[in-house]
C-alpha cells in the first residue's frame, strides 16, 4: 500500500476528533494561596495542520498566543524576543521533504505542516523556532544552516527566512521592527499570569494524532490541485467524473424528458374527528 492507505488503515482519530478539545480553562480553589486561579487543561489538538518534530522548551506560545493576543489583543512581551526561520511550500512532496529533514537534522525545535491560513499565499510551510535566550545573533547562525539544509535536501529555489514573531502579531501591530510595549502592559501581564498560572506544553505530539494531521496533509493537497499527491496514494483519490463536451456519445443516447411541473394541489385532510 502507498502512504496514505498505510495511515488510513491506522488512523483512529477522525470518529472521535469532535469529542477532543484542545484545552480547558476553568477557575480553581488553591488553597495555599487563598485565591482563586485560572487553570488550564492541556490536550494534545487534532484541530492542527503541524507536526510537531521537535518542540519548544523555552516558550508559553499556547498562552502567549490563545490567552494574551487573542483573547485579551497584546502584543505579548514573550513574543516580541521570539525568531523563527520559515519556508513556504507549494508541494506536497517539499513538504515530505522537510519533514524528513527536520526528523534527522532539526537544528532547532521545529514543526511543518499544511498552511490553512488566508493570508498566507503558500499551500505548506516550515518552522524553526530560534531559542529565546540567543537572540538576533544566535538566530542568524542558525539561519543559515538551515537555508543551506533546505537547499541541498529540499529544494534549491526555495527562500528561506527569518522573522520575528507570529504573522498574525506583525498583521495587528504592524512591522516587527517597529513593535512598542507600552510600560502598564508589565504589570497587567504579571496580574493575568497570576491569575492563569500559564504551564508550558512539553508532552511529545501523539503518533496517533500525528497520523491524523499526516493523512490530512494528502487529501489537502488533492483538494488544492496539488498533483505531487499522487506520489502518495495507490490511486487519485477522486474518481474522474464522465465528460460530454467532446465525448463519442450520441444526443440519441440521452433522449430529452421533458420534466412534469404540473403537480396537483391537495389539501392535507386531518384524521382527528372534532366532538
Amino acid at each position: 500500500m502507498a502512504l496514505y492507505e498505510d495511515l488510513k488503515a491506522v488512523n483512529i482519530i477522525p470518529q472521535v476528533a469532535r469529542f477532543m478539545p484542545n484545552h480547558a480553562y476553568k477557575m480553581v480553589y488553591n488553597k495555599e494561596s487563598n485565591d482563586h486561579q485560572m487553570v488550564v487543561d492541556m490536550y494534545p489538538s487534532v484541530a492542527q495542520p503541524w507536526i510537531h518534530v521537535k518542540k519548544c522548551d523555552d516558550r508559553l506560545c499556547q498562552y502567549w498566543y490563545d490567552v494574551l493576543f487573542s483573547a485579551y489583543k497584546l502584543l505579548p512581551i514573550g513574543c516580541t524576543g521570539c525568531w523563527k526561520v520559515c519556508v513556504k511550500l507549494q508541494t506536497l512532496k517539499q513538504l515530505m521533504a522537510v519533514y524528513k529533514l527536520q526528523q534527522t537534522q532539526p537544528v532547532t525545535a521545529c514543526k511543518c505542516g499544511m498552511d490553512q491560513r488566508p493570508w498566507n499565499d503558500c499551500l505548506y510551510g516550515a518552522y524553526w523556532y530560534q531559542p529565546l535566550a540567543g537572540g538576533l545573533e544566535t538566530a542568524r547562525k542558525n539561519w543559515a544552516k538551515i537555508n543551506k539544509l533546505v537547499h541541498k535536501h529540499v529544494d534549491p529555489k526555495l527562500t528561506v527566512i527569518l522573522k520575528r514573531g507570529c504573522t498574525e502579531m506583525e498583521l495587528m501591530a504592524g512591522p516587527s521592527d517597529q513593535w512598542h510595549i507600552p510600560q502598564d502592559q508589565y504589570a497587567y501581564e504579571k496580574l493575568l499570569a497570576a491569575t492563569y498560572k500559564p504551564v508550558r506544553d512539553l508532552d511529545p505530539q501523539p503518533e496517533q494524532i500525528q497520523v491524523n494531521i499526516m493523512q490530512q496533509w494528502i487529501e489537502w493537497a488533492m483538494k488544492n490541485g496539488d498533483k505531487t499527491y499522487l506520489d502518495y496514494v495507490d490511486k487519485p483519490l477522486c474518481r474522474p467524473l464522465v465528460y460530454y463536451h467532446k465525448s463519442a456519445h450520441s444526443p440519441k443516447d440521452f433522449p430529452v424528458q421533458a420534466a412534469d411541473l404540473s403537480y396537483e394541489k391537495v389539501e392535507p385532510k386531518s384524521s382527528i374527528e372534532v366532538m
